[in-house]
């Protein structure tokens, strides 16, 4: 089912390639970065500031740094935050959502978790979060893991607000009123057929999330120069774009190929977020089948379904209901 989803749509199974391409050479980097054909941050004086040409697809920079192995050496770094960060609001806000949206029953501890929860969800959310995480940075000072912690704590509220939506949505469905009736704990009712149901929706908005925590990373990490590039033990893409910003003019590949990575990157995983809420959702997966069907009825010499409808029906999973 997961092939024929993605065989559907070509844009889907683009990003679903790419992502992989990505994952798969940043663990490579990350467990031997001498796989690279230069050292990262390493400088060739005699090569400085050439254009992209064999040696240098990239090309270099001032001092002859190799545009391209620099932005090789950063994949890893952004794709970890990228994950890093969303999963880790995923995990707090969703619980939090979760909590706010499940036990909100009048006059009871549950309404006031519930009610002290949004609040704080409210607060934050009340700031652009571009603008919360650079006052956080200013706060917390510069360095990569004041970064990421500044970002994750202008993130995590959109998962609660997220996961709180969707709960409520199911909580008042009759097989949740049934597992009550039955006598199941209210815990194994959550974790069972609460957090199976909703888990759809923010795994969709997790997958499109990271690109966007790339992009938000890498415009603090610009903004700020909380990672000064070449002079912090860690490159990223959007300290590479701020350290070459005076060299647009005379040489614009230097900061071309650091965009060009966060662009494809962030266009991958919104590609793979499409494509998985059709693999995920019951109801794209039904219209994919039918048109799988058509287009099997349609060419020659082909023997149609013998019941289309029944087939479509078989490659639907049933709710817990």
């Amino acid at each position: 089912m997961v092939i024929r989803t993605l065989r559907t749509n070509p844009l889907s199974l683009a990003g679903f390639v790419i992502v992989v391409i990505l994952v798969i050479a940043a663990v490579v980097i990350w467990f031997d970065p001498g796989i690279l054909p230069y050292a990262p941050l390493s400088a060739d004086y005699s090569a400085g500031g050439q254009g992209p040409s064999w040696a240098h697809p990239c090309g270099t920079d001032t001092l002859g740094r190799d545009i391209c192995v620099n932005v090789a050496a950063a994949l890893p770094t952004d794709l970890a935050i990228g994950v890093m960060i969303a999963g880790a609001s995923l995990l707090f806000g969703g619980t939090l959502g979760v909590v706010a949206g499940y036990y909100n029953r009048p006059r009871s501890l549950g309404e006031v978790s519930s009610t002290v929860i949004l609040r704080v969800t409210d607060l934050f959310l009340a700031f652009p979060a571009l603008l919360l995480a650079l006052a956080f940075v200013v706060a917390l000072g510069h360095g990569l893991y004041q970064v990421v912690l500044a970002v994750f704590l202008t993130w995590w509220p959109y998962y609660v607000r997220l996961a709180r939506g969707e709960v409520l949505t199911v909580k008042n469905q009759l097989y949740i009123s049934a597992a009550r009736a039955a006598g199941v704990p209210e815990r194994r009712i959550v974790v069972r057929h609460v957090l199976r149901n909703i888990l759809e929706p923010l795994l969709v908005y997790f997958t499109l999330d990271v690109g966007t925590v790339i992009v938000t990373f890498s415009t603090v990490a610009f903004v700020t120069g909380a990672l000064p590039y070449p002079f912090a033990s860690t490159i990223e893409w959007g300290a590479m774009i701020s350290f070459y910003e005076p060299l647009v003019t005379t040489q614009p590949w230097t900061i071309l190929f650091p965009s060009l990575a966060i662009l494809v990157t962030v266009l991958a995983f919104s590609l793979l977020g499409d494509g998985l809420r059709d693999i995920l959702d019951p109801r794209s997966r039904r219209v994919i089948v039918q048109a799988a069907v058509v287009s099997r009825v349609g060419m020659g010499g082909l023997t149609p379904l013998s019941n289309p409808d029944e087939d479509a029906e078989m490659s639907v999973e049933e709710s817990p209901s």
